[in-house]
């Protein structure tokens, strides 16, 4: 064998070993997972290739078997206080059942009118900031209202002694003449 002929084999066998070790991840019929921790126990609903400035919740949907494993009011409950919180429900368009596009993806879902369904719950979505600019928001208004209202108190108490007067024997005195008037009637 000549040594052109060796390198050409060797070449193609390394080629061959490095697509051989990459199969198994890229290849959906051999798909294993690349690292695995017994500790961690599987999450069936966990959706791969999620945006990192998103944040994910699944609520329980109702009709199928989450209405046996919840309430129906704990249920419509659950969703109610996301929605309110302004999460919003995963559209279907924007998510596949394979990595192969680079949209969020679970192996098993549905299309339910539009919105992301897997094992009887919804998937939503919201910003990862989104409750801290909601508190920071807040707290903004609160303290621009406590500063206004120090401001028309601050008004009232320069301008409204009645605060200081208090009743006595005689009609309406300050405090300091009325402890004076305890004192002179013993």
């Amino acid at each position: 064998m000549s040594p052109a002929a060796k390198a050409e084999v060797k070449e193609a066998t390394l080629v061959d070993r490095l697509k051989k070790n990459l199969t198994p991840y890229y290849s959906m019929e051999q798909s294993k997972e690349r690292v695995r921790n017994p500790a961690i126990p599987y999450d069936a609903l966990e959706v791969r290739d999620w945006p990192a400035d998103l944040e994910y919740r699944w609520v329980p949907a109702p009709g199928g078997t989450a209405s046996d494993m919840h309430g129906v009011s704990e249920m419509a409950n659950a969703r109610a206080s996301f929605i309110q919180k302004g999460w919003q429900f995963y559209p279907a368009d924007e998510f596949r059942s394979s990595p192969e596009d680079g949209y969020p993806w679970l192996s098993i879902w549905d299309d339910d009118g539009g919105r992301v369904r897997a094992m009887d719950h919804w998937l939503l979505y919201a910003d990862r900031d989104m409750e801290a600019r909601k508190r920071r928001d807040n707290l903004r208004r609160w303290n621009a209202l406590r500063d206004e209202k120090r401001e028309v108190n601050e008004g009232i108490d320069a301008s409204n002694k009645t605060r200081d007067l208090v009743e006595s024997k005689r009609s309406r005195v300050t405090v300091a003449e009325f402890l004076k008037e305890g004192d002179t009637d013993n």
